[in-house]
């Protein structure tokens, strides 16, 4: 005979089926939302020769519309407090910088790129900025261009 075992479902145990280790004796609680260790599981388990049961995972509560949204903040006050004075450190610092440019340009009739970097010891990138952006305040004058080009006082 060729017969294929199937696995036996068992059905969950009931409160008669299970001895309690409570006493006998003693208060018991009416709330149902009260779970003791001895109680039940909710769904029937399936066993088989190899397996073990497998009870429900337990409903998780859906978050509240109160409630934050993990990773996600709002700036309060403060941060927004400090981003504005780093904001205006910075403005003050190139503000400053851009001031000695000036004042090197008047010392010496005129300054090339790489005369900002030196005096400055700023990078290529940063000296060609500060100086396009006393061309556009009117302030210095551009001659030339690439290789041969210098800045002099308007």
């Amino acid at each position: 005979m060729d017969e294929q075992q199937q696995p036996e479902i068992v059905p969950p145990a009931t409160p008669k089926d299970v001895p309690s280790q409570m006493p006998e004796s003693g208060p018991t609680s009416p709330d149902p939302a009260v779970i003791t260790p001895m109680e039940p599981p909710t769904t029937p388990a399936v066993l088989s020769e190899t397996s073990t049961p497998v009870a429900a995972e337990p409903e998780r509560p859906a978050p509240s519309a109160m409630e934050p949204t993990p990773g996600a903040s709002t700036p309060s006050t403060p941060e927004k407090d400090f981003r504005e004075i780093v904001r205006a450190a910075k403005r003050k610092n190139i503000e400053s910088r851009l001031e000695k440019i000036v004042v090197f340009a008047r010392e010496r009739g005129r300054i090339a790129n790489r005369d900002i970097e030196k005096h400055l010891n700023v990078s290529d990138a940063t000296a060609t900025r500060y100086a396009r952006m006393l061309v556009t305040r009117g302030i210095l004058k551009k001659t030339g261009n690439t290789k041969g080009a210098y800045y002099e006082l308007m």
